[in-house]
């Protein structure tokens, strides 16, 4: 709505008629910057990050699609919206402590040499499961939309049930668990069916929030038995079968602080059989390290990025003595993930629902293929073309139709703008007709489209391979192009829309 006034113009098309015509292009381009600003800042709030909102949305985006102005619009709305949100907590009398993960106080974590061979199986058995994990989303979310009920009512009669299930599940296995001594009656540690003065381990990590839940494993100054391989294990094992179940249920599941809390129950859990099985010369960081290790590489797997995981969890914990092997555990894991998911859970949910996103590269099934090859089927007009002609092409599904003169190719024009045109020219016409001694509706005049289309496309030659041309959508942002053969007559057009339907149809 902001931009809207920046991206229209009045276009006279005939005699006391005019367009109004959008450009379709830059308010794509706002609504993408809008929409990154946006995400920057939820994430900034989330987890009190301003430069991590940043740089999550930066390689969401990537750089093939970041215009150079995102970074400070970003940077700005980032820094205005944590303001925003220390004020208002302010004067509810409240802390930022109570919402976020990070640890206030300084942190001395110390972890050694002999430590890193751990931390390196550790990255890489975790690089398989959280592979393991995201074809589980991913085929459940699509198992649920190819099997199950469609309508409003089943879906949130299937929701109410699965979070009854979860709940008794959850409930259940809380209850089979071994009470283990301390922190009594200490919040977020969760007593439920324990005496007093005990604490339920599984409880306290699947009853509670899950950023709760991450913060009490990334504790060092906690007891080293606390969690131990038992609970833990028993915990990720109930967590990651709920949360891959949850995948496709018109919910938001949580995804990302779940990640990290399914890779904190598994690093703890090695963290804690380490400590109990190996011997002392073999290890000298506590569990609670090893849940900083084992979180970064199930996130950085599940999302497919590297310096946002290291920078969220470096402060998560205030300490940026952990960021080598934070940064190690994560090299490790996308090494291992990328041999067995060639696209993260974000990109394959992307390509499932078909949504208008282009690879930055082509796809491998296209190779080989030239500009001809990928042309449309379409209706080409003249600068100045009877009613009767745009309405016949407006029929066809063609999204861009190439403006001839003669057999020469000296415009194209979208199909928003040529519906506009007509629209509005049928409403003249009709007015008109309504007049005394006007003309019938046999002597509609012309369409002049010369006078709103785009008279400098990109023109091709029909030859050229599809490397170079991909780039033009992919990086350059065009949604249409003229394809022309060594003469110069037209070949065709090929859209951002048919590049898409052509890279999903056999990718």
């Amino acid at each position: 709505l902001f931009a809207t006034r920046h991206v229209e113009q009045w276009v006279e098309s005939g005699r006391n008629s005019v367009v109004l015509i959008f450009d379709e292009d830059r308010i794509a381009h706002a609504s993408r910057i809008a929409c990154a600003v946006g995400g920057a800042c939820g994430i900034a709030m989330i987890f009190n990050s301003p430069i991590g909102g940043l740089l999550y949305m930066f390689e969401e985006i990537t750089s093939v699609s970041w215009p150079w102005e995102l970074t400070f619009h970003a940077f700005v709305a980032t820094t205005f919206c944590t303001m925003l949100s220390y004020g208002m907590l302010y004067f509810c009398n409240k802390s930022i402590r109570e919402f976020v993960i990070f640890a206030w106080e300084r942190r001395i974590d110390s972890w050694g040499w002999i430590d890193v061979p751990w931390f390196v199986l550790l990255a890489a058995s975790l690089g398989v499961v959280t592979s393991v994990h995201t074809r589980g989303c991913i085929w459940m979310a699509n198992f649920r939309k190819r099997r199950c009920f469609t309508g409003t009512c089943a879906r949130v009669i299937e929701t109410v049930i699965y979070s009854g299930l979860c709940a008794s599940v959850t409930m259940l296995v809380s209850t089979l668990a071994t009470c283990d001594t301390g922190h009594p009656g200490l919040n977020p540690w969760v007593q439920l069916n324990c005496k007093k003065g005990e604490y339920n381990p599984v409880a306290t990590l699947l009853v509670n929030t899950s950023h709760s839940a991450v913060k009490l494993l990334f504790e060092t100054r906690n007891d080293v038995a606390d969690f131990g391989p038992s609970a833990t294990a028993l915990s990720f094992v109930v967590y990651f079968l709920l949360n891959v179940g949850l995948s496709g249920l018109p919910v938001p599941g949580g995804a990302f602080t779940a990640t990290m809390l399914l890779g904190a129950m598994l690093g703890r859990c090695a963290g804690c059989l380490i400590a109990s099985q190996a011997p002392e010369e073999f290890q000298t960081a506590h569990p609670g390290i090893y849940s900083v290790v084992g979180c970064a590489a199930m996130l950085c797997g599940f999302k497919q990025m590297t310096a946002t995981v290291v920078l969220i969890c470096v402060q998560c914990v205030n300490n940026l003595d952990v960021a080598p092997v934070v940064m190690l555990s994560v090299s490790v894991s996308m090494a291992v993930n990328h041999c067995m998911n060639k696209h993260g859970h974000d990109e394959q949910q992307i390509r499932n629902k078909r949504l208008p996103f282009l690879e930055p590269d082509v796809p491998d099934h296209l190779l080989g293929l030239c500009a001809a090859d990928l042309c449309e089927t379409t209706v080409s007009l003249q600068r100045s073309d009877s009613f009767q002609a745009v309405q016949r092409a407006l029929i066809t599904k063609a999204s861009h139709f190439p403006v001839l003169c003669g057999e020469s190719c000296v415009g194209i024009v979208g199909r928003e703008v040529l519906q506009a045109a007509v629209a509005t020219r049928s409403i003249s016409f009709h007015e008109a007709l309504a007049m005394p001694g006007e003309a019938s509706e046999r002597e509609a005049p012309a369409l002049p489209i010369c006078r709103f289309m785009d008279a400098t496309p990109f023109t091709l030659q029909g030859s050229m391979p599809v490397e170079r041309l991909w780039k033009l959508f992919s990086r350059g942002g065009e949604t249409a192009v003229c394809v022309v053969s060594d003469q110069g007559s037209l070949i065709g057009v090929i859209s951002r829309a048919g590049l898409l339907n052509v890279s999903y149809r056999t990718g």
